[in-house]
């Protein structure tokens, strides 16, 4: 009686899956009650008829109708459509049958109760029983005192309690069935996209550390490399250091690469300093790096590294600095890393290397400040020692 879940598959576009075992369990609850509750709804009217079918029977399967039209969208998690109309007609339906054949009709009093919980607004919608509940008992005491049942008059008592129960159980039971298909197909959206975002935060991951990760080893291929080649002819000894101390790059760079892939790259800020004095140093810029301090936290330890990193990536690639400081303060309850140089770049933009550090500071609670003129580039990061 229900549709299929709407999921949104790799490429953008909406596709129905399968069902979980919870929502089929969900389902089957709802057309149970819907089939068994109606049905009695329907021979209780049908027999209270002589003969026992006639063309006013036809109006208990306008009600059947009508609730099923209504429980259908209620467990899609919206309204039926043209509503005010077809709750209309179900009260008329109930009022000619509470009319016609009396008592035997009071079930069709559950179903109005059920709908007016689905359809009718209010913070507690459950609360629409109550009205039904007191029309049904006004109705047996009006057909007592009127009409003079002496069934009504020596059972009233029980009638207090008959009602209430009867039809908090039904209307109860169909709302409550419908509700219950619509928050288990919640559940499971939800579960997808929850799935979903594990997926894009995972390839967010990887795209960022291998950015980082690779940009300052291929840079550092390619300085040795070239710095290989000038001194091939003239220091052929320092020539072959060079040459070694690229292939010693390129193992740590493919181990580090597969550690990427396993979450497993732990890049803190002591591990980063000395290859970042030698690689401006090879690279002829001078160095002047201060960034003694202390034990930190391992995410904001591997944040400071991350940083390091990306900034001495960047001298190397984009500027034509003579000089580069280093400078990391531990102050109170904060740590603040800033990455200074002469030779900034023509064009500074927010790369995806400084987008990513970005994104990583601000997951704990720190900021990132570029500042750049003419003759200076400073990249700075400030976080607290206790990551947010």
């Amino acid at each position: 009686m229900g549709d299929h879940i709407l999921a949104r598959g790799p490429v953008g576009v909406e596709e129905p899956h399968r069902r979980s075992p919870q929502e089929r369990q969900a389902m089957a609850v709802f057309t149970a009650l819907h089939v068994s509750l109606l049905g009695f709804v329907v021979v209780q009217c049908v027999t209270g008829f002589e003969p026992s079918w006639s063309w006013w029977g036809t109006l208990s399967l306008v009600v059947a109708a009508c609730q099923v039209h209504h429980s259908r969208a209620a467990a899609r998690g919206r309204r039926a459509r043209g509503w005010p109309l077809t709750f209309g007609l179900l009260l008329a339906a109930v009022v000619v049958l509470e009319i016609t054949i009396g008592d035997q009709a009071d079930t069709t009093l559950v179903v109005v109760a059920a709908s007016a919980v689905m359809l009718l607004p209010g913070r507690y919608p459950i609360l629409w029983v109550i009205p039904s509940i007191v029309l049904g008992i006004g109705t047996d005491w009006l057909r007592a005192l009127f009409w003079g049942d002496p069934t009504l008059q020596d059972w009233w008592w029980w009638l207090l309690l008959y009602t209430p129960t009867i039809f908090a159980l039904g209307a109860g039971g169909l709302a409550v069935s419908a509700h219950l298909v619509d928050q288990m197909s919640r559940l499971q959206r939800t579960r997808i996209e929850l799935a979903e975002t594990a997926v894009q935060r995972e390839r967010l991951r990887v795209a960022r550390d291998l950015h980082d990760l690779l940009g300052q080893s291929l840079s550092a291929v390619v300085l040795k490399g070239e710095l290989a080649v000038r001194l091939h002819a003239s220091d052929p000894d320092r020539a072959r250091r060079e040459v070694e101390d690229l292939a010693a790059i390129a193992g740590t760079t493919l181990a580090d690469l597969r550690a990427v892939t396993r979450d497993r790259r732990d890049t803190g800020l002591r591990d980063e300093v000395a290859g970042a004095a030698r690689l401006l140093t090879a690279a002829g810029v001078r160095a002047d790096v201060d960034a003694e301090i202390g034990t930190l936290p391992v995410e904001v330890d591997r944040l400071l590294g991350w940083t390091l990193r990306e900034g001495i990536t960047n001298v190397l690639r984009h500027s034509d600095a003579t000089w580069c400081t280093v400078r990391a303060v531990r102050d109170g309850g904060s740590v603040s890393l800033e990455i200074v140089n002469d030779g900034p770049a023509t064009a500074v933009g927010t790369g995806s290397g400084l987008a990513g550090l970005d994104g990583r500071a601000r997951e704990l609670g720190g900021r990132l400040v570029v500042e750049h003129d003419a003759d200076r580039f400073s990249l700075r990061l400030d976080v607290p020692v206790e990551p947010a």
